[in-house]
């Protein structure tokens, strides 16, 4: 005897499971889908069927039909010559009849123009005076003229449900003098009970159904005979076949029973017949054919959750014995012994696999230890100061150097926290910052550290969060207190160079602000016209250079300046300077842009020139304007990173015709050619279609000190 102890969480266990839980899924899916393809297959082929039945059925009800009314209408037409009043030639000529008595269970009756019964057969003379215009066919006859089909009611003579064909009888003139009218009594056998007193499979049905009247004529079942039909909604399949829909469908009926129903229309009269199948027979071989797949899926459940379990069970013995002898390992300073290989299976390799694993375990932990002690010796002879410490800032490690540092031992500040070494926050900041680390995974700060003396000293942390089973702060130190003393001295350095600077600009901006005076204080001594003109382009020309000195000398930048507020002070002074020509526009566009001193200053000289030939040529005295097509000076400077554009612009009288501004010996013009193409190394064009455009493109003379704004 022996015993099987039963682990349920073994891999064995778990993949005998999956192994049943995929192989039902997947028998459950094919059986649920087989089932659902035969229910679909079974449903469409027995709809087919029954739609086929019901019309033949209909066929044979409606030539039935139309053989009584063709037989009516006929006979008919033989009475219009004796209708008048010999009642004993009309009962002779219905007895005469025998055919037209057979197609009519319930007798024959030929009536008055006003409903009354004149003639039977069978004779019977408690027939004979009775006045049925209330029969709805009688009535149609009698007064329309047309041959119908009555709404089944109960005989006032048969006493039982009844339905009359009737049918009009007409004298030589067309006119309706009479009525002959046969009579199918369903209480007893008639034509109708070959088609519904048969069965449809074994509990199948058929209804013989009145759309007008909305009644149940006949049916297998008789207790439907006379019955009304549900009210609409109640039965959406019969409001389609009462709306003439012919086909097939699923539907509970009256009674509760889900059936699957088809119907045919009768051409011959309003009625429409149904078969009916319950579907607990129609499907029974579906729920059959569901029933069988259930046991075989029991029957193979069973099969291959044994077989899966066993081949496992064997398949995996070596895996068990592996982990019985690691289970079994007494210490963890038990070396690594390798895993006996009992199989040549995959499983063998895994354990091989294992065992080499182990080799490389082993070997790797000699190799951190050497490496350990490798990185111990590197932090301990490491310039910078290194600490290792929890999440709390408590120092779990430090090295030799961060100890000298200090100036406190190994052991001492492996007893304190970071917030007793750092001067420069509170406990909660540090704490505050702490948090911000983990989150961010590093920084690195400036702070000051307290040396076991009582001095402060400045270093540089960088710190690296480490997270895992044990979070961690890698911290490294660095003393910065000589940097920083080193740093301070060049500040203080470039500080005394950047006020000699600026006083170099304020004494040349003062410098040029004096010869400004000196010529201004000549031109007024002097009467030449021409003479003063020239001194006062001369001041202009000065004036240019000064602005350039007297705004580096106001901006924090020596090195550039803004040329937006640098044109829009020149201009100025080149207003107040011909303010006899207050009437002339001057816009400004040079948002942005900054410039080098080597370039501000010849570019200014460019602009003057222009600027004063605009207002002393472009516009005479008498062809001043005003309003929207006042006199206007434009101008434009930009940096499209590459180059600079400059462009001064005046919409006046344009150069002379003819004339080649290259070749003239004024001064200006002179200036601008030596400024723009030589000094300033750049290309000059001139458009004087509308006034005169002077444009000049060139590359900044020294490239460190040009600059966008925004840029």
């Amino acid at each position: 005897m022996f015993s099987i102890k039963y682990n349920w969480l073994s891999l064995k266990t778990k993949i005998t499971i999956f192994m049943l839980v995929i192989f039902l899924i997947s028998i459950w899916s094919l059986g649920f889908y087989a089932s659902q393809m035969l229910y679909k297959d079974i449903k469409k082929l027995l709809e087919e069927q029954q739609l086929s039945t019901v019309s033949i059925l209909a066929g044979q009800l409606n030539t039935e039909l139309n053989e009584r009314i063709t037989a009516l209408e006929t006979i008919s037409k033989t009475f219009s010559p004796v209708i008048q009043g010999n009642l004993s030639a009309l009962q002779t000529i219905l007895e005469q009849r025998p055919i037209l008595q057979s197609l009519f269970n319930g007798g024959l009756l030929i009536l008055s123009v006003d409903g009354t019964v004149m003639a039977n057969v069978p004779i019977s003379t408690d027939r004979i005076g009775i006045n049925l215009m209330e029969r709805d066919s009688i009535a149609a006859a009698l007064t329309e003229g047309k041959t119908s089909i009555s709404r089944p009611v109960i005989g006032k003579k048969l006493y039982g449900p009844i339905f009359h064909i009737s049918t009009p009888i007409r004298d030589a003139q067309g006119q309706v003098i009479g009525a002959l009218s046969g009579v199918t009594d369903l209480s007893k056998p008639n034509f109708l009970d070959k088609i519904t007193d048969n069965r449809y499979g074994v509990t199948g049905s058929y209804l013989l159904i009145s759309k007008k009247h909305k009644l149940f004529v006949t049916g297998s079942d008789k207790s439907y005979t006379m019955q009304s039909t549900p009210l609409p909604g109640q039965n959406p399949l019969l409001d389609q076949y009462m709306q003439g829909f012919e086909g097939s469908g699923i539907i509970a009926d009256v009674r509760g029973v889900e059936v699957l129903s088809s119907a045919k229309q009768i051409p011959a009269s309003d009625w429409f017949i149904v078969c009916r199948l319950p579907t607990k027979e129609a499907f029974a071989p579906v729920r059959a054919m569901q029933v069988r797949i259930f046991k075989a899926t029991i029957f193979m459940t069973l099969l291959v959750g044994g077989a899966v379990w066993w081949i496992l069970r064997h398949a995996l013995s070596p895996l068990t014995v592996a982990s019985e002898i690691l289970t079994s390992i007494p210490d963890e300073n038990w070396l690594p012994q390798p895993l006996p290989i009992t199989s040549r299976d995959e499983i063998g390799d895994l354990i091989g696999s294992f065992n080499r694993l182990l080799e490389m375990l082993a070997q790797r932990e000699k190799t951190l230890k050497e490496s350990g002690k490798r990185h111990r010796t590197i932090l301990e002879t490491a310039m910078d100061g290194f600490w290792q410490a929890d999440i709390k800032g408590q120092l779990m490690e430090v090295n030799e150097t961060y100890c000298k540092m200090s100036g406190y031992s190994r052991q001492e500040l492996l007893n304190m926290c970071i917030h007793d070494l750092e001067v420069s926050n509170t406990k909660d900041d540090i704490y505050d910052h702490i948090e911000n680390i983990m989150g961010q995974g590093e920084d690195r700060f400036e702070t000051r550290h307290r040396h076991k003396d009582g001095r402060v000293y400045d270093v540089e942390v960088s710190v690296q969060f480490w997270p895992g089973g044990e979070e961690l702060l890698v911290i490294f130190v660095r003393d910065i207190t000589k940097r920083k003393q080193a740093d301070e001295a060049l500040r203080t350095s470039l500080a005394k160079q950047e006020m000699l600077l600026k006083e170099v600009h304020h004494r040349v901006k003062n410098n040029l602000a004096a010869i400004i005076g000196l010529v201004d204080m000549q031109g007024q001594s002097i009467d030449l016209s021409a003479a003063r003109t020239a001194l006062t382009e001369l001041s202009a020309r000065i004036k240019s250079m000064s602005l350039v000195h007297e705004l580096l000398y106001q901006s924090e930048d020596f090195s550039r300046i803004n040329f937006q507020d640098y044109l829009e002070a020149l201009v100025s002074h080149l207003r107040s300077s011909y303010g006899q020509q207050r009437d002339i526009r001057v816009a400004i566009n040079a948002a942005g842009v900054e410039m080098g001193l080597d370039s501000a200053v010849p570019c200014g000289l460019f602009i003057t020139e222009l600027m004063t030939n605009a207002y002393k040529y472009a516009f005479p005295e008498e062809r001043l304007r005003v309003g929207s097509l006042a006199c206007q000076i434009t101008v434009t400077v930009g940096w499209d990173g590459v180059k600079y554009t400059i462009t001064v612009a005046d919409n006046g009288i344009g150069l002379p015709a003819g004339m080649d501004w290259t070749m003239t010996n004024t001064l200006g013009l002179l200036l601008v050619r030596m400024l723009g193409e030589h000094q300033l190394q750049g290309k000059i064009e001139i458009d004087n279609s509308e006034g005169t455009m002077f444009g000049l493109r060139f590359s900044p003379m020294c490239r460190n000190t040009m600059k966008r704004i925004g840029a």
